[in-house]
């Protein structure tokens, strides 16, 4: 997990990024996903598929398997609240 920005339209929004092969999910033939969370618009519309530009902060925790969706739900609640620290006082721009 990684904190970001993305650039999403003429908008810089601060991002989670995930790049991993979602180990609590079993898949075997999962491949390697990217997705990327826009902190505070949780009301965008659906973007999967959409192109974006991400541009990686720091990393907040390595991939991980997690005993259920629940405490793997809390980690990703843990993670957006450390990213939010790190960007406190950015706002979005317009670019």
């Amino acid at each position: 997990i990684y904190a970001a920005m993305a650039t999403y339209g003429d908008q810089l929004h601060p991002a989670a990024c995930y790049i991993g092969k979602k180990p609590t999910f079993e898949n075997e033939k999962s491949t390697r996903t990217i997705e990327v969370h826009l902190i505070g618009h949780e009301d965008c519309p659906n973007l999967y598929n959409e192109r974006m530009e991400v541009h990686f902060h720091s990393l907040i925790r390595r991939d991980e398997k997690f005993s259920s969706q629940n405490e793997l739900k809390t980690q990703i609640q843990q993670d957006i609240h450390a990213i939010k620290k790190i960007f406190q006082g950015v706002e979005n721009n317009a670019i």
